[in-house]
């Protein structure tokens, strides 16, 4: 399936794009995030404190992604 990813803040400039189309062949967002750090490693040193928003609503790591899905990744706001 094709899952459309936009990355925010320290996501963003961890993986040098704003947004990608990926080709994924699991299911969950859990699954997702492992097969995103594959591809971008750097990713692995916020992956455990982002949120993940599926289609503009925020989700559980347990979602079951849909092709043509729009999954993004929020680095937590830092700040003062």
């Amino acid at each position: 399936m094709k899952i459309k990813v936009l990355y925010f803040a320290e996501a963003e400039r961890i993986a040098g794009l704003h947004e990608e189309i990926m080709q994924f062949n699991g299911s969950s967002v859990e699954e997702f995030l492992h097969y995103i750090v594959v591809k971008h490693p750097r990713l692995n040193t916020i992956v455990n404190k982002i949120a993940v928003a599926v289609n503009m609503e925020y989700v559980d790591k347990d979602t079951i992604l849909k092709n043509g899905d729009t999954l993004a990744i929020i680095p937590p706001v830092q700040g003062g």
